[in-house]
């Protein structure tokens, strides 16, 4: 059928278009997934070094946790090494959000909120180059698992168990 064609394609453009790039990461991923553990770990320490060097440079807060921590990010070797980092949460954010913003480096950033199902709506920023590799490629990544692409017929069921109706909840919540 002609829109099996254009699916992709056109999934492709709009991804594109919004500068969420997953093809690289999803080549990545599905790279990885044939290696040996030892491989693996080994690529996730290189990320979470890279990650904390961004940090330390770029982000106000980050850099300020890791210094008063005592981190050196050249011998971080597993998470457990920033078992010393403080514990975010919503109230830290809101307190002095700006100061969790990267001043330098990666692409653009984009504003979401939350739908406020705790009871208040939290806005935050993604990069781009996140929502692409985080969401976008784990996407196409289950997809092909699944022996599915885009432009294929599928159905999916979306909801949280507050959206269903109280005599399903009790089976949910079991």
């Amino acid at each position: 059928m002609i829109i099996d064609l254009l699916a992709k394609p056109f999934n492709d453009w709009v991804l594109e278009r919004r500068g969420w790039d997953y093809q690289g990461p999803l080549a990545e991923l599905e790279r990885l997934q044939w290696e040996p553990a030892a491989v693996v770990e080994e690529w996730r320490v290189d990320r979470l070094r890279k990650l904390l060097r961004h940090c330390e440079a770029n982000v106000p807060f980050y850099r300020d946790a890791i210094r008063e921590a005592g981190i050196n990010v050249e011998q971080v070797s597993a998470p457990a090494d920033l078992v010393g980092l403080p514990i975010v949460d919503k109230t830290t954010l809101r307190a002095d959000y700006t100061r969790f913003f990267a001043e330098e480096g990666g692409g653009g950033y984009e504003d979401w909120v939350t739908c406020g199902a705790t009871g208040q709506p939290f806005a935050f920023r993604l990069d781009k180059a996140s929502i692409g590799a985080n969401t976008f490629a784990g996407l196409a990544r289950g997809r092909r698992w699944w022996d599915a692409d885009y432009g294929g017929r599928e159905a999916m069921i979306w909801s949280g168990v507050r959206d269903v109706s109280s005599t399903l909840q009790g089976a949910f919540a079991a």
